[in-house]
């Protein structure tokens, strides 16, 4: 249902797609990032009958690789085997010596920002990734776009620019696609006028700006997790919105335009519906 809502084909993410998950206090939007990354290491075929292969590069901020592991077991996808094999690259942030608070090893070029480093990580990851053929695509993932932020400074035109730089990484005939986790309703910040009038301008109307509208502006699709305007529900743990912004994973002709699934979150896996309908 949500593969029909994105018009993901099945044959991984379009090359150079930002994919923006964004999720709140209320309902986390954790869970959608196990279910792409089961879809995504999935093997896919063309109409030829050949096989291309999706590679992640997966950076995590938020929660180490046991955690994912776990989860993604229980929906029968065996994230130790992905990274043995090669097609899973998993970069915690969360270790001592990371990236973001270390020089890259054998690099002669000064750099100055933590997310050059981490993207000088990430493009050496992505060009070292064996490929079996010019079509194979790769994905990078990111499970916390607001602790980015943190670290580099609160400049959020600089996650911005990482994220453009690594969705202009070649590898093959392909660019690499992004899919990026960020709270929408956590990281908010306040311009001049609104710390002078407490938040909103001389019209009356609030400053405030937050990293998650920021990232709109360059996402091709926005899924925005919410809880259910009517309260909890037994079998029904939520909702998400999906937004096309632009025409790379859906046609003019078959969008649909904003979609509004309902969710069920289970052990071994997450049930999406249309609003009313049954599991």
């Amino acid at each position: 249902m949500l593969e029909e809502a994105l018009d993901w084909k099945g044959d991984g993410l379009p090359p150079g797609a930002l994919i923006l998950i964004e999720d709140c206090v209320a309902a986390k939007g954790g869970f959608l990032l196990t279910f792409m990354l089961k879809k995504l290491l999935t093997s896919s075929a063309h109409g030829d009958g050949s096989f291309a292969r999706t590679r992640v590069v997966f950076v995590a901020m938020a929660e180490p690789f046991s955690h994912y592991g776990r989860i993604a077991k229980k929906q029968g996808c065996n994230l130790l085997h992905c990274r043995d094999n090669g097609q899973l690259v998993f970069l915690d942030l969360m270790a001592a010596g990371n990236p973001l608070t270390s020089q890259v090893r054998g690099s002669t070029e000064q750099v100055s920002s933590p997310l050059q480093r981490l993207y000088q990580i990430v493009y050496g990851i992505v060009k070292k990734m064996k490929s079996h053929n010019a079509s194979d695509r790769t994905v990078i993932m990111i499970d916390d776009a607001s602790l980015l932020e943190i670290s580099a400074g609160g400049k959020s035109d600089q996650v911005l620019s990482f994220l453009q730089y690594c969705r202009a990484i070649h590898t093959g005939n392909n660019r690499c696609s992004v899919v990026v986790l960020v709270h929408g309703d956590t990281d908010f910040r306040y311009g001049a006028a609104g710390l002078d009038s407490g938040g909103y301008g001389e019209q009356g109307g609030q400053t405030s700006s937050s990293l998650a509208q920021e990232l709109d502006h360059i996402a091709d699709v926005t899924i925005s997790v919410d809880p259910l305007s009517t309260g909890l529900a037994n079998d029904v743990h939520g909702q998400v919105t999906i937004t096309h912004w632009s025409d790379v994973l859906s046609s003019r002709e078959s969008r649909q335009g904003v979609q509004t699934l309902q969710f069920k979150l289970m052990e071994n896996n997450t049930s999406f519906f249309h609003p009313g309908g049954c599991l």
